[in-house]
């Protein structure tokens, strides 16, 4: 599921727990660099960490709009 916001990260984060989406059982991914090399760091920093829980706790992974931005 995907929940675009035009907010910060905290307030994406917020919205997230006031809705039920994430709790705090959950594995949150941050990707919030403004570079391509950063950014990548951080992808594959969570896929790795992705690969290891799998099926075995819910996750959630929240980009910045900054992120976004730089990689479109």
């Amino acid at each position: 599921m995907w929940v675009l916001t035009g907010d910060k990260v905290e307030t994406a984060i917020n919205i997230g727990f006031s809705s039920g989406l994430i709790d705090n059982g959950m594995n949150q991914y941050l990707i919030t660099a403004n570079n391509d090399q950063d950014i990548f760091e951080q992808l594959e920093d969570a896929l790795m960490s992705l690969r290891t829980i799998l099926g075995i706790q819910k996750s959630a992974m929240i980009v910045s709009g900054e992120s976004l931005t730089t990689i479109l």
